[in-house]
């Protein structure tokens, strides 16, 4: 066979980031029979941003200069203070709140059109189903970068809207997901905030921010990442992370590695923070504030305010700063164990203005420790070509993205084939009943799924189960070029990215979980059996969705947020990425074109105390943003005087 070079791009390159723009070109030429013939190859496949040709957005800027107000923090206090004067007046009844020991979480998404404004409204929205915790450990905000020249007066603002807030967590978002009483929303490319207000009694929640030089190096411990996170080296509890990155943060794969490497069974989630483009140029920022690391004065005072000061961990494991839980001054109480890596205006990339908690660089890292479980569903969008595994017979010496050879039972008797060869068998499978337009835009949505390590025999693989690599195309020697090192022994699967393809993987992961939650409710929790505790309902979702997704993929707004939503009836947030943190196999990946969603619940082994025969503890809010009275079961009986979480080692 003639030596040819074809060209195959993927819609969406893997491991480096959602792409927000694509145009679409067709093909010229064809493969031998079909595919031998294409010299040209697939063309790129890029899509124009969402918006992208309509009017610009308007600016956030409130009528008044900002720069004739006497300063930021009066301006947010003063805005604030009118703002919460005239909802008083107007605040509808209350409903019945959830019993103690719930967790609570609820979420409100607003798309006013200035930053302080937005942030109110969801504060009111939120604060409509019922008054706010004393303590609330977390305030996990995702905001548009039109309120850019507003940033630095979130962190502040809230503090001062939200009493007893320890911690402030969040970034930018091309797009913005959150509910409100419609449902879920994604809102691309325009002014919006999504808050969610976190108190979770079973769990410590700790906010880190760090930066290259806080990152041990390759050969250290895991009690150096402890360190730096705040949380313990050996978890005997579950532990989840949520990262949000910069984008120029290059150490991001370094980071996710020292992850796995020190905390190898903890979940862990999370994306890129991205930005909606302009003529200017448009910043991305994340948000990482914690009391207990903010200054040794706060955090004393905060312990010495807390009314659970005269009490201990039961572990015996002393509480990391930057901290929240059942048990403040255990946390408070004890030294930081890595200033340089807490969410303070000293640490490294930190922003200089008043209240801090604002970085354009590093990463911050949001880590649940405790009675607490996230459920992953890492949804890739794509479907596979046909049903065949192929195995990686030989690479190229000294460069392993080319693969020379593949292999598969029932193709050739299983004697290995050109991989040029191999791809043309695998397409001709498919010919039938295709137009040329149908075949150009598959050949050009082409991608590789690699299978995980393991013995799970390929007839039991599933779509999910492969990590969705870049196919680069043929080059002259007939070799498959792809975006990750291979090695022979592997298995792929040819995949396609498109609209089908992301509906039918979404669909999927809904579907499993939904299986499986059935499954745990028919077994009466994880032990089976009678009197076995029913397992816990979900309390809460973090979606991160690909910016090359949206509208502009499924031609309707909100559809991963929607559907996700079907599946999972729970209060939703999140963020279009820059690129998508999530596990497949055994590892954290950095991914482009998906949907990572996690969702949080209580363990089954949390005992529970069923809600009072007619009250509302086990039932949403009428809202939908504020279905925080969590799950249908509740948390365990805290003791009469003094309600303290479950023992667990003091990890986050």
């Amino acid at each position: 066979m003639a030596a040819q070079h074809m060209s195959l791009r993927s819609g969406h390159g893997s491991g480096s980031g959602c792409r927000a723009a694509r145009v679409r070109h067709g093909h010229t030429q064809s493969v031998a029979p079909l595919a031998a013939s294409w010299t040209s190859g697939a063309a790129a496949v890029t899509r124009l941003a969402p918006g992208c040709g309509a009017p610009p957005l308007a600016p956030a800027r409130c009528p008044a200069p900002f720069s004739q107000q006497p300063s930021r923090a009066s301006r947010a206090a003063s805005v604030l203070a009118r703002a919460s004067d005239a909802a008083a007046d107007a605040a509808p009844p209350q409903p019945p709140q959830p019993p103690a020991g719930a967790p609570y979480w609820r979420t409100h998404i607003s798309r006013k059109p200035v930053l302080l404004q937005a942030l109110y409204e969801c504060l009111a929205g939120i604060k409509a189903g019922g008054p706010l915790p004393e303590q609330v450990d977390l305030a996990m905000v995702y905001v548009s970068s039109a309120y850019e020249q507003d940033f630095p007066l979130l962190v502040e603002a809230l503090k001062q809207q939200v009493p007893g807030l320890r911690n402030v967590f969040g970034c930018t978002g091309f797009g913005i997901i959150g509910v409100d009483g419609e449902g879920a929303h994604e809102v691309e490319a325009a002014s919006a905030l999504s808050l969610t207000l976190a108190r979770i009694p079973q769990a410590e929640v700790v906010v880190r921010h760090v930066d290259t030089a806080d990152l041990p190096d390759g050969d250290a411990p895991p009690q150096c990442w402890s360190t730096l996170l705040g949380v313990p080296a050996f978890p005997e509890c579950p532990l989840s992370f949520v990262v949000l990155a910069d984008p120029t943060f290059g150490e991001v794969q370094d980071l996710l590695a020292g992850l796995d490497f020190a905390f190898p069974i903890a979940t862990k989630i999370g994306g890129l923070s991205s930005s909606t483009p302009s003529f200017t140029g448009s910043t991305t920022a994340t948000f990482a504030w914690s009391a207990a690391t903010a200054s040794p004065a706060a955090a004393a005072a905060a312990a010495a305010a807390s009314p659970a000061s005269s009490t201990s961990s039961t572990t015996g494991t002393s509480s990391a700063a930057g901290s929240s839980s059942a048990s403040p001054s255990a946390s408070a109480s004890s030294p930081s164990p890595s200033p340089s890596s807490s969410a303070s205006p000293s640490s490294p990339g930190s922003s200089t203005t008043s209240g801090g908690g604002m970085f354009t660089r590093g990463a911050a890292v949001l880590s649940l420790h405790g009675e607490v479980h996230m459920d992953l569903l890492i949804a890739q969008g794509c479907r596979p070509l046909t049903t065949t595994t192929w195995t990686v017979d030989k690479v190229a010496p000294g460069d392993p993205t080319r693969i020379l050879a593949l292999s598969a039972e029932g193709v050739a008797r299983g004697r290995p084939l050109p991989a040029l060869e191999a791809f043309q068998v695998e397409l001709q499978s498919v010919l039938g009943g295709m137009t040329e337009t149908q075949l150009r835009r598959t050949v050009s949505n082409l991608t590789v799924g690699v299978a995980p390590e393991g013995l799970k025999p390929a007839a039991e693989l599933e779509p999910q189960d492969f990590l969705i690599r870049a196919l680069r195309g043929f080059d002259a020697e007939q070799a498959l070029v792809v975006g990750d090192y291979m090695r022979a022994g592997q298995r792929l699967r040819f995949m396609v990215r498109d609209k089908q393809g992301a509906q039918e993987d979404l669909t999927s992961h809904g579907l499993a979980f939904k299986r499986k939650q059935l499954q745990a409710m028919l077994m009466g929790g994880t032990g089976g059996g009678e009197g076995a505790a029913p397992p816990s309902q979900p309390f809460g979702m973090l979606v991160f969705t690909c910016n090359g997704r949206g509208s502009g993929l499924y031609g309707e707004d909100s559809y991963d947020a929607r559907t996700l939503s079907t599946y999972v009836p729970v209060p939703v947030a999140g963020f279009q990425c820059n690129g998508e943190i999530g596990r497949v196999g055994n590892t954290t990946h950095l991914h482009g074109f998906t949907c990572a969603a996690g969702v949080l619940r209580l363990t089954n082994e949390v005992g529970a105390v069923p809600p009072p025969p007619g009250s509302a503890a086990g039932a949403a809010p009428s809202s939908t943003s504020s279905a925080s009275s969590g799950p249908p079961a509740a948390a365990p009986a805290p003791p009469p005087q003094q309600p303290q979480p479950p023992s667990a080692p003091q990890q986050e």
